[in-house]
């Protein structure tokens, strides 16, 4: 079995620059293969759920998750996406036309959907998120775990919303209980972590190059598949 390494939330956000400045990958193409992996797990763990309700932010997480939405919409699942926030900026307002264009209206309330939705995806705060959830990211992770205890699945973009990976702290509310898909490596105090049904680990196209430049050797970990489930062996290699 492969050692897979965990990163902290600050080696995390120097590999993207690293990324862009050294390997000329932009975010744009960081976040599509994010948003494409998002929704390839999705249809995989939970076979192709026809109503599906992205819970998005106003960050790069949010736009992960809008990058999803678009292609569970292509593979044929009704989606709908609520936002955090409507004025959205950069990739994130880029990749909200695009899921526009298709018809889909973005609402701001996850009650207001109707019918229970088959998945949530949560992609409410990405990996550097500090402190417990307020004001409306809050209420929509309330309402989202509402939803979860009635037994609809929770799948969470790189980090649970609600947990602090700096230290490992979980909040309230927050999406406990939830699968988790990481991207490029799992991120600190998520291996292992008790309050994480699943974690999955997804491939975004980060080259092996880039994690050397700070003193992590990586493996090939996608030869056959572009995400893999990552468990407490995998951190030993046991």
């Amino acid at each position: 079995m492969k050692t897979v390494p965990s990163v902290t939330p600050e080696q995390m956000a120097k590999i993207d620059r690293i990324v862009e400045n050294e390997f000329h990958v932009s975010p744009v193409q960081l976040m599509e293969n994010a948003g494409r992996a998002v929704a390839g797990v999705a249809c995989s763990a939970f076979r192709l759920p026809m109503r599906v309700a992205v819970l998005a932010g106003k960050g790069n997480n949010g736009g992960d998750g809008l990058v999803a939405a678009r292609h569970l919409h292509n593979r044929g699942a009704e989606v709908s996406v609520v936002l955090v926030d409507k004025n959205l900026r950069g990739l994130p307002l880029q990749q909200l036309r695009a899921v526009q264009a298709l018809g889909i209206r973005p609402g701001s309330d996850l009650k207001a959907l109707g019918d229970k939705p088959d998945l949530i995806i949560d992609a409410l705060l990405g990996f550097g998120a500090r402190g417990p959830p307020m004001g409306i990211v809050a209420r929509l992770i309330a309402d989202g775990v509402r939803l979860q205890e009635k037994g609809v699945p929770v799948l969470c973009v790189d980090a649970p919303s609600g947990l602090d990976l700096e230290t490992g702290k979980w909040f309230s509310p927050a999406f406990r209980g939830a699968d988790v898909v990481t991207l490029g490596l799992p991120k600190m105090n998520m291996v292992g972590n008790t309050g994480i049904k699943r974690l999955f680990v997804a491939d975004i196209g980060i080259p092996r190059e880039a994690y050397m430049r700070i003193g992590i050797g990586v493996p090939a970990l996608f030869s056959d598949r572009d995400y893999i489930e990552i468990t407490a062996q995998h951190a030993l290699g046991i």
